[in-house]
């Protein structure tokens, strides 16, 4: 199945797109609670940032950024999504 593409999306909001959703594939976030979602923030998001590095070397790597600039993404979809999960709307 290819990856649907926004004919007017950056390459990098095009990247971020495409990590957070396989992110939230790979990811069952039934089970992490939505309290661990803030008390465990650190050990989540560093499980995240592994996974997106994972997801990025294997999926994305024909769109992925420079590594520097990827780890700061990582972050940022990493943060987006504890934020999600903490939010209680996600379910």
């Amino acid at each position: 199945m290819e990856p649907i593409v926004q004919p007017s999306e950056s390459l990098d909001v095009r990247y971020r797109r495409q990590l957070r959703e396989l992110l939230v594939a790979r990811v069952d976030f039934r089970d992490v609670s939505k309290s661990a979602a803030r008390t465990e923030h650190g050990a989540l998001r560093r499980d995240l940032i592994v996974i997106a590095e994972d997801s990025s070397e294997t999926c994305l790597s024909a769109i992925a950024p420079q590594k520097e600039e990827a780890r700061t993404m990582w972050g940022e979809v990493a943060d987006g999504i504890l934020a999600w999960v903490a939010s209680e709307k996600w379910d």
